[in-house]
């Protein structure tokens, strides 16, 4: 007698056989034979030939190509820095704002001349420096996370009399 757990497995092997016995060709295998009517088989007989066949087209997984950047991470980054004069005293209330991106961010310096500014992600970042009375400088990053600390010496206006 046959227990209850063997006769699923029993019943798929006996469907497996029969299907392949009947020449059912499953997606994936190759051909398939194409019936013909008894008309296009009389049609066909003169001809001396291989016999016709049909392809089985089968799915092909496509390839998604990401649409952001995958070899950066993608998780916020807090960069910090300082910003200076050229005689080397920091420079308080310094504007540090990203540039050339769609984020719009931007902060400024403490009293000491520091500052820490979130990026949305490692990807390259162009940050671009101002102070009144000093020239704008712009700092290119290609991994802002691997930034330690970012100086940037600010240099003063020439002034025209």
């Amino acid at each position: 007698m046959f227990a209850l757990r063997t006769l699923p497995s029993f019943v798929l092997a006996a469907v497996l056989f029969l299907i392949s016995l009947s020449g059912f060709a499953a997606p994936g295998s190759g051909t398939a034979p194409v019936s013909k009517t008894a008309a296009a088989k009389k049609a066909a007989s003169p001809k001396k030939g291989p016999s016709v066949r049909r392809k089985v087209e089968t799915l092909k997984p496509v390839m998604a190509v990401p649409t952001t950047d995958i070899f950066h991470d993608h998780r916020p980054v807090a960069l910090a820095g300082w910003v200076t004069g050229a005689d080397g005293m920091p420079l308080p209330g310094a504007t540090v704002w990203l540039t050339g991106s769609t984020h719009k961010l931007a902060t400024v310096t403490n009293a000491k001349g520091d500052f820490v500014l979130t990026l949305p992600n490692n990807a390259p970042v162009s940050l671009t420096v101002g102070f009144a009375g000093y020239e704008n400088q712009t700092v290119v990053l290609t991994q802002p996370r691997l930034q330690k600390g970012l100086s940037v010496e600010l240099k003063q206006t020439v002034s025209r009399r």
